[in-house]
């Protein structure tokens, strides 16, 4: 039995974690926010091979994939699929609309300008590229920014 409820995970794929958050990545954490604030069960995993990807973070559960760059992102595709929705009981609230509208989108981009803009980039080299060769990281990192 226990066998069977393992194979019942979802697997979150993100990036590595950095400043004692499970995953450092600005895109990551709302979908790991989301999946623990649901109860949902999910193992999570790094993917520290395509640290400049669009595609992270993705959900896997067996021969499902849910990407961060279709179908709306992964939340999106989570609640289109049916496997989780926290919403279903307030989606009407015109309050509950405009907030997470605010959240989705002012609030990401805040981050991610902060990330590449606002600091010196040693928390973006951390986060996106200290597991690749020095001039690999370096050349990432200029074609990032600009």
């Amino acid at each position: 039995m226990e066998e069977a409820k393992e194979r019942e995970k979802l697997t979150l794929v993100t990036r590595k974690s950095y400043f004692g958050l499970p995953t450092s990545f600005p895109n990551c954490l709302p979908v790991y926010a989301y999946l623990k604030f649901s109860n949902t069960l999910f193992d999570l995993d790094f993917n520290l091979i395509n640290p400049d990807s669009d595609q992270i973070p993705y959900v896997e559960y067996s021969t499902y994939v849910a990407y961060n760059n279709e179908k709306g992102g992964v939340i999106c595709s989570l609640i289109k699929d049916g496997f989780v929705d926290l919403d279903s009981q307030v989606r009407g609230i015109p309050e509950w609309i405009s907030a997470k509208a605010m959240v989705d989108s002012w609030l990401a981009d805040a981050i991610i300008y902060k990330l590449w803009v606002g600091s010196d980039g040693t928390f973006a080299h951390k986060i996106y590229y200290s597991d690749l060769p020095w001039p690999l990281g370096k050349i990432l990192y200029f074609l990032k920014k600009d």
